[in-house]
């Protein structure tokens, strides 16, 4: 059985397979066997646009002329090479392009992950300086408590000078009396309470001056600060202050000599 296709139902059947791929802009191809507005006249041009049809050397198409089996052969062959070809090529393009993006998003996501990292290694870091914050505290109370210590040393310098100044006040008693015009005398003790101020005394006799004084302790007691030591209308004065939860005692002497 033989069936006969004319160029015409060729080219209508070529086009028709070409919308599966992307349209085109077709160019204008003059024959002068197909008229402008002829039913076939796009698809006519559209194949000699794609180089599938190059018509006769006469410059005609032949619309109605049967097509062979050579005719039909050498038609679908150019269509895949000048049409059906580059299209899969530009898809398989399309699919490369696509891969990249999936590649490219897959960096932004790594990019996203370092950055999380960079945050943690950020909180990392806050907290070190917190608690070399906190260290520094810690330093800054050592301070503190070595200050406090330099304070009990002073405490306990100024009681050692309080002692030494007893010390001196027996050294003044042991003066030889026979000294012309010098005597020394020493006031009675005075009891201070726990955390109390007192004040002891020593006055010279009649006819004598005041030339110097000073203050004692009980032996070995050192908790009476005194905190003022001076003549007073011939006598002299010592104000002190018991810096123990229990009672104890001073007294105030005076260095006499002739008016």
């Amino acid at each position: 059985m033989t069936i006969t296709i004319s160029k015409v139902k060729m080219a209508i059947a070529v086009i028709t397979v070409t919308m599966l791929v992307p349209a085109t802009a077709l160019a204008t191809h003059t024959f002068s066997d197909v008229s402008h507005g002829d039913l076939f006249e796009d698809a006519i041009n559209w194949a000699a646009s794609k180089g599938i049809t190059t018509g006769f050397s006469d410059g005609t198409f032949g619309p109605t002329e049967p097509v062979t089996r050579a005719q039909d052969v050498a038609f679908l062959h150019r269509y895949d090479t000048n049409v059906a070809q580059p299209a899969i090529a530009a898809n398989a393009a399309g699919v490369a392009s696509n891969a990249t993006g999936v590649a490219s998003n897959a960096t932004g996501i790594s990019s996203n992950t370092a950055g999380v990292a960079s945050n943690t290694t950020g909180v990392a870091s806050n907290a070190t300086g917190i608690a070399t914050n906190a260290a520094a505290v810690a330093s800054n109370t050592t301070g503190i408590a070595a200050n406090a210590t330099g304070i009990a040393g002073n405490v306990s310098g100024i009681s050692a000078n309080a002692i030494g100044v007893a010390t001196n006040a027996s050294a003044i008693s042991a003066l030889p009396s026979g000294v012309p015009g010098l005597e020394i005398i020493t006031g009675g003790f005075v009891t201070v309470a726990a955390s109390n101020s007192a004040t002891a005394s020593a006055s010279c006799s009649a006819g004598k001056v005041i030339i110097a004084g000073g203050f004692s302790t009980s032996a070995g007691v050192n908790y009476i600060d005194v905190f003022r030591s001076y003549p007073f209308n011939n006598t002299w004065r010592a104000a002190g202050t018991n810096t123990d939860a229990a009672s104890h005692t001073f007294r105030a002497y005076a260095i006499c000599a002739n008016a």
